[in-house]
């Protein structure tokens, strides 16, 4: 589709499969659209290569060449290097594995409910085995995060005692108010 008239260059605009419209000048792809598309596909199979998948049977579930894959793999181990050079202080580096652990069990327990949700009602056992998964994944989770239910509880005890501390100032401030008979 083609926009403007008059003198000047030629104006291009083009919609993409999720109907967003990009500009851009003569010919060619709408600029940042390869390289997202590229980058949803890095992700993509480096998430299998966390899985234990190997480059071959990467290449055959994406259909996408060996040699694809092994590069978009070298880009995630340059970043993975880049990443570590980064953050050579151990604080720092432990804050983002801290945050990769933490997106690989919310994945991971994202995709449990999701098979969850996907099993038919009928097939009570299977439910059963995907429901004790997720509850296994909540409680991995939960250690990870160094909640344990006595914080909890202490949370509760705390938040208690703060209400009873705010109405026993408010009953205080009556008792003040109020004439001595």
């Amino acid at each position: 589709m083609q926009t403007g008239e008059g003198r000047g260059p030629r104006m291009e605009k083009s919609m993409n499969s999720s109907g967003e419209i990009h500009s851009f000048k003569g010919p060619g792809r709408p600029r940042g659209a390869t390289t997202k598309r590229a980058e949803l596909t890095r992700l993509k199979i480096y998430d299998m290569h966390l899985k234990g998948f190997s480059e071959h049977r990467i290449s055959e579930s994406l259909g996408l060449d060996q040699s694809t894959i092994s590069h978009h793999l070298s880009v995630m181990r340059k970043r993975n290097a880049d990443w570590f050079a980064t953050n050579r202080d151990p604080a720092n580096r432990y804050k983002g594995l801290f945050k990769l652990a933490v997106d690989m069990m919310t994945m991971s327990l994202n995709e449990a409910w999701l098979n969850y949700q996907n099993c038919p009602a009928e097939k009570f056992e299977t439910r059963g085995n995907l429901l004790g998964r997720i509850n296994q994944s909540i409680e991995q989770f939960v250690r990870l995060l160094g909640i344990s239910a006595s914080d909890l509880d202490q949370l509760f005890f705390q938040q208690q005692i703060d209400f009873l501390k705010t109405e026993l100032s408010k009953f205080e401030k009556v008792l003040l108010v109020r004439p001595a008979s």
